[in-house]
């Protein structure tokens, strides 16, 4: 029964692979991303000089947020001497990876869910272990490796609001998928009882805690000197201000440029700083704020700035660089909170420290949400009305918004040590699987 469900899947799959094939056919013709879609279909990643007596972690990342979350854990699998493989599913968590996971780590693309390019995948990985971050499910994956006898551990799991909706629909097809995991790792109580609802049995059921809490960011010298020079750029007087909204989705951006329109009438001298999920998208938000009338750039076209010109607005349409800025702001908007998205995470600026706001939106990150409302880390504005007003408020008010930063930076050292329990974890199922 369980392969019949696994053959119309993949039908399924197969069919809208073939419906998406005009959109990878032009990405492929116009924007240059052939060779990502080949590299999901063909395993073209180096693993020469590898000691085959060294064991080897295969980590799976979907995009940026995970990876992210990710690199703490590979850093201690690498000083324990584990050969680790890294793959993302999307481009910009590519970017992001090759900027920080570094030269030990042998980076890839997750394949395309087809048991043939799966084998082939796991073939040339040879990984003692697959972790996939999250609750990413790939049934054939799943099952190609546990005929080749791999285990897949989930870490950092969590099933959002929606995502829990979605899956109780359809738990009886996922029920069989799960003896296919040797081990999930939820972020919470909540997590993991809603996971077992979904048909997960107790026997592979772990809470151990959310790793973003264990988020660091050394910043390196190139990312220090851009910190000083968009500071420089962004707060010509001492008296400046400085507003990040990071990771801001579409239809967010009219409201936050009808609010910076309002903040500016009082505070003339504060600067924005926005960040589009998406930074393709950046020409889109500039011309946003330009039609509202504000002296506009984007990070991609700042060499052609003139040296000494006041702007208003940045518009961050370059990968990888806004968590060393957030260190820059004086009060920070997590975007995708204003729209129904389910928000973005608030660990990167929380670990420098800043006042944070965020908007009704935040399904996708409730535990952190809530931690860091109750603890008074951040605050939560339920409409962009009061988002405005607590702006008012924080803007002329140091000592509140460095209360707020001083709480935010406590709760991430009060919460630390998932990424440890989830190293354990992941050394205690490669060791149970090598036992005879």
């Amino acid at each position: 029964m369980f392969q019949a469900i696994l053959f119309a899947y993949s039908v399924l799959y197969l069919a809208f692979l073939l419906l998406y094939l005009p959109a990878v056919i032009f990405q492929a013709v116009f924007r240059g991303k052939k060779t990502r879609v080949l590299k999901r279909i063909f395993p073209r990643f180096e693993t020469e000089n590898r000691n085959n007596s060294q064991q080897s972690v295969w980590i799976h990342s979907v995009s940026v947020g995970e990876v992210n979350a990710a690199l703490p854990l590979i850093r201690k699998l690498v000083d324990e001497d584990f050969r680790v493989f890294l793959s993302t599913t999307t481009a910009t968590g590519q970017q992001v990876a090759q900027a920080s996971a570094g030269p030990e780590v042998t980076l890839l693309y997750f394949p395309l869910d087809f048991k043939i390019t799966c084998r082939a995948f796991l073939k040339k990985v040879r990984p003692d272990a697959v972790v996939v971050m999250e609750t990413e499910i790939w049934p054939n994956f799943l099952e190609t490796a546990q005929r080749q006898k791999v285990p897949v551990v989930f870490i950092n799991g969590r099933i959002s609001d929606n995502s829990f909706k979605k899956y109780l629909r359809i738990s009886p097809l996922l029920k069989p998928l799960f003896s296919r995991i040797r081990l999930m790792c939820m972020q919470s109580e909540i997590d993991s009882e809603r996971i077992r609802k979904i048909g997960a049995p107790d026997r592979i059921l772990r809470v151990t805690g959310n790793m973003k809490f264990d988020y660091s960011l050394e910043i390196p010298e190139e990312k220090k000197n851009l910190q000083a020079q968009l500071s420089a750029f962004l707060r010509p007087e001492p008296d400046s201000l400085v507003w990040i909204c990071g990771s801001t989705k579409p239809n967010e951006e009219e409201i936050l440029s009808r609010i910076y329109a309002n903040l500016k009438e009082k505070f003339p001298r504060l600067a924005l700083l926005i960040a589009p999920r998406h930074p393709h998208r950046g020409a889109e938000v500039a011309e946003i704020f330009r039609n509202k009338g504000f002296r506009t750039i984007q990070r991609s076209r700042f060499h052609e700035s003139r040296e000494g010109e006041g702007r208003e607005v940045l518009v961050l349409d370059t990968v990888g660089e806004l968590a060393a800025l957030y260190e820059i702001a004086d009060i920070v908007f997590m975007g995708g909170s204003l729209v129904p998205t389910g928000g973005q995470n608030i660990i990167e600026p929380a670990f420098f420290g800043k006042a944070i706001l965020f908007g009704p939106s935040m399904s996708n990150f409730r535990e952190i949400a809530e931690i860091f409302k109750e603890k008074n880390g951040a605050l939560q504005a339920t409409s962009p009305a009061e988002l405005e007003q607590l702006l008012f408020r924080l803007l002329p008010d140091n000592r509140e918004r460095a209360l707020l930063g001083k709480n935010a930076r406590k709760i991430m050292e009060d919460n630390r040590g998932a990424v440890n329990r989830n190293l354990d974890a992941v050394k205690q199922v490669i060791s149970d699987n090598d036992a005879p």
